[in-house]
């Protein structure tokens, strides 16, 4: 059954009608807290700022600001407002800000007090409308409305663009629906019986990604819920992440597998967790990237809550879920059953069983109500890639096992022959990093002058592994003696940091190239 598209507009007003003084925004950095009542009075005032910034009233803003209570009450108002809102990482190049306004075309940019000059002087040379706003919760630079504007375009849903990919690419910019997107929250609220009113989410994730903006900003608010608006995630945060939740009362996490790793290591550490039980919390969310089963267990018993895997490209929103019912059948791979409204397929990558028996792996193509509308092309058209039946190639290994869970093997790309046999560079990192000497991994695939194409290992060691001996050989002895001789890979490099995008991604063909450079 395909649900109803809910309008946001029409929706954020009932609830803010229905539970005027229940929370819905809480500034981390000034506990200022704003009800439903209110958020819908401040997003009057955005309105009405906005509709002042140029003449004729702009239908399209970029934004260049970090997490902050302005950033996420400006997108909801763009939302409510019909508007084209076009978030960009703040630390975000001159080059990759030129690119992206020649792309998104806005009428006005939005930046912080704090803007470089040389963010400035593109804006400038582009006679392009842009304010600096202060970002210290007061709203002082918005006028004072008693009145509600009216919408800044006559018709239409709201759209939403979003950066993707490797910054050294051409710039490509993913369009949402705003009210698809606000109905795939209230489906997935729908989905988790502890997503109701009393929920708070703590929002870490960056507003510049979707992560930001729609996992830990529009799915606590379709429940009902509110959200503590905090600065985005960085290793600094690790030694502040509890007293945080604990300080704002935050009962639901969303975490990456970057934080779910620092939170362990600073257990171990600090010992903390023996002494202070997180009774509070419901559960946690895992996204972003898949995590072993050894972690999850791990977590799940040293911080005593529930780790709930989920499954979604940027493309599709989610359309799998653990559940508090269902995670108790996970296995390796699994990342909970298929959603109601979702419908998957698989289709093969072609050629027969390879040299060592394997099955070639399926590609995972799915159907949701909730899809994008599609890539922005630089003149203005959207191109959604979809095939005869309307299903999206999602680029995705995997099947569904006999319980209905969808089970991910990894990404189309991330499968390589090595002399004919196949394999898997997921498979390589998500063992390594059961290691204690390693905190994070990353394999890729090389030209190979013998075998066509190897794995290359890049490795981020552990605190604990400095100044003890050669890890890197230790790491690489006990690779061996767990994994298959064709799977081996070809070198092993330990490096200090990642290169990633602005979503936290790693740059795998960057750690190639610095690597090159380095030798």
């Amino acid at each position: 059954m395909t649900p109803d598209v809910i309008v946001f507009r029409d929706d954020f007003a009932r609830l803010a009608r229905e539970q005027p003084d229940a929370p819905a925004l809480v500034d981390a950095a000034t506990g200022r807290a704003f009800s439903y009542a209110a958020s819908a009075r401040l997003m009057d005032r955005i309105e009405l700022y906005l509709s002042r910034a140029t003449e004729p009233r702009p239908r399209r803003v970029v934004t260049l600001l970090p997490n902050s209570i302005e950033m996420f009450a400006l997108f909801l108002a763009a939302m409510r407002a019909g508007l084209g809102f076009a978030p960009l990482a703040p630390d975000s190049s001159p080059r990759e800000v030129l690119r992206w306004i020649e792309l998104v075309r806005p009428d006005v940019v939005l930046v912080a007090e704090t803007a470089s000059d040389d963010v400035l002087a593109v804006l400038d040379a582009l006679d392009i409308p842009y304010s600096r706003l202060p970002l210290d919760g007061n709203f002082a630079w918005l006028p004072i409305s008693n009145a509600n504007p009216a919408p800044l375009l006559a018709e239409g849903s709201a759209r939403l663009y979003l950066t993707t990919g490797d910054p050294t690419d051409e710039p490509k910019a993913l369009v949402f629906d705003a009210d698809r997107l606000w109905s795939a929250g209230c489906a997935f609220a729908g989905v988790h019986g502890f997503l109701d009113g009393g929920a708070r989410f703590l929002n870490i994730l960056p507003m510049s990604q979707l992560c930001g903006l729609f996992n830990l900003g529009l799915i606590p608010l379709a429940a009902g819920g509110s959200v503590v608006v905090a600065e985005a995630f960085s290793e600094t945060s690790f030694p502040d992440f509890w007293r945080r939740v604990e300080q704002f009362d935050v009962n639901v996490l969303w975490l990456v597998p970057t934080i779910v790793r620092g939170l362990l290591r600073g257990a171990e550490r600090t010992r903390r967790h023996e002494h202070e039980r997180l009774t509070g919390l419901r559960a946690c969310f895992l996204g972003t990237a898949p995590i072993d089963l050894a972690t999850k267990a791990h977590f799940e018993a040293l911080f005593r809550v529930p780790l709930l895997e989920n499954f979604a490209l940027p493309e599709t929103t989610f359309f799998s879920s653990e559940t508090l019912e269902n995670r108790i059948w996970r296995r390796s791979g699994t990342v909970g059953e298929l959603l109601p409204y979702a419908d998957v397929r698989f289709g093969t990558m072609g050629g027969e069983e390879d040299e060592a028996g394997e099955v070639p792996p399926m590609q995972l193509l799915v159907k949701t109500p909730f899809l994008f509308l599609g890539y922005l092309q630089p003149d203005g058209s959207l191109d959604l890639p979809l095939d005869a039946d309307g299903y999206f190639a999602t680029g995705d290994l995997g099947d569904l096992d006999g319980r209905g869970r969808l089970v991910i093997d990894g990404r189309v790309r991330e499968i390589i022959k090595k002399g004919g046999l196949l394999v898997s560079l997921r498979e390589l990192e998500v063992l390594i990093e059961r290691h204690p000497l390693v905190a994070e991994a990353a394999a890729v695939s090389e030209a190979h002058k013998v075998y066509g194409q190897a794995p290359t290992l890049f490795l981020k060691l552990a605190v604990a592994s400095v100044g003890e001996g050669d890890p890197v050989a230790e790491v690489t002895t006990w690779l061996r003696e767990n994994l298959a001789p064709h799977k081996w890979p070809e070198r092993i490099e330990a490096i200090d940091e990642f290169p990633r995008t602005a979503s936290g991604e790693i740059r795998r063909q960057a750690l190639l190239a610095g690597a090159r450079d380095a030798a």
